[in-house]
């Protein structure tokens, strides 16, 4: 729930997300989606709240039983390092703002999901005090400079 004193900061994606220089798949729509991860040769998504989200869009798409026996779940990041480690068509999960963080280690951003069925987490911030300092900070992550900053990090 919101409180008339948070300030949105921006909001954050989930996108589909491959190792550095493999052959990026086709999700522009919804139907694209399911044949590229009909086609992997595993999905890989995590256990956190992206990952529950996934997990009930694969069930929602009709997909989630073709690919049970492909389906690799890890805690939070730990998804990373099999996705850059893969050798073959695996195809991953995670919120756009991570993908970014990885981009020079080794994953590739494909895109976000399909709009119909993309899931945003949303974030506000609310100053601790009332001291100037605080007040200062929210109010600088109103600006173009800082809008900028986080866009930058996969934050719209």
């Amino acid at each position: 729930t919101r409180r008339s004193s948070d300030l949105p900061v921006g909001r954050v994606g989930v996108g589909v997300v491959i190792r550095a220089g493999a052959p990026k798949p086709d999700v522009s729509t919804t139907e694209a989606l399911k044949r590229a991860v009909l086609e992997a040769d595993s999905v890989i998504y995590n256990r956190a709240s992206s990952g529950l989200f996934v997990e009930g869009l694969l069930q929602r798409l009709g997909v989630a039983e073709q690919i049970q026996a492909k389906t690799k779940r890890y805690a939070g990041t730990d998804m990373i390092e099999p996705l850059i480690q893969g050798k073959g068509n695996e195809i991953g999960f995670m919120p756009v703002a991570e993908i970014l963080h990885f981009r020079d280690r080794g994953l590739q951003l494909v895109g976000t999901l399909p709009d119909d069925i993309q899931n945003y987490a949303s974030y506000a911030a609310q100053p601790a005090s009332k001291s100037e300092v605080a007040m200062a900070f929210v109010h600088f992550l109103e600006t173009p400079e800082s809008k900028g900053i986080f866009a930058a990090a996969g934050i719209e």
